[in-house]
């Protein structure tokens, strides 16, 4: 099948769970993002397709928190509205606060805070 017949049933199974307007484009995004970045069917994606889109967004300049949104709306793609699952192990989720790299903590003085 198309990739329009499972982006038409992921926005369905969003509105079926009473997911926000914004959630649902946000997730939508996510995931047409992930299928035009894959170029395959989407029958024949898995876990290792999804890894290797996770390295592709951490390389890029995303927060922590976007690429966990981002991998928020696969899971929900793959064991929703593909009924498939997955090994969710393949797929940590980043733990802590903002990212050093883009949002670091500075003092009056303009110097770096450490993390006690």
């Amino acid at each position: 099948m198309r990739a329009n017949y499972y982006m038409e049933k992921l926005y369905q199974d969003m509105q079926l769970r009473s997911y926000s307007e914004h959630t649902q484009d946000v997730y939508g995004r996510a995931v047409r993002k992930f299928l035009n970045y894959s170029r395959k069917p989407v029958e024949m994606l898995d876990e290792h397709d999804v890894r290797k889109y996770v390295l592709y967004l951490m390389d890029g300049n995303l927060s922590k928190g976007s690429i966990n949104t981002y991998q928020a709306a696969i899971r929900f793609f793959f064991g929703v509205t593909l009924n498939r699952s997955m090994n969710y192990l393949q797929m940590p989720r980043f733990k802590g606060g903002p990212d050093a790299s883009r949002n670091p903590v500075t003092g009056t003085d303009g110097t770096v805070a450490g993390a006690l």
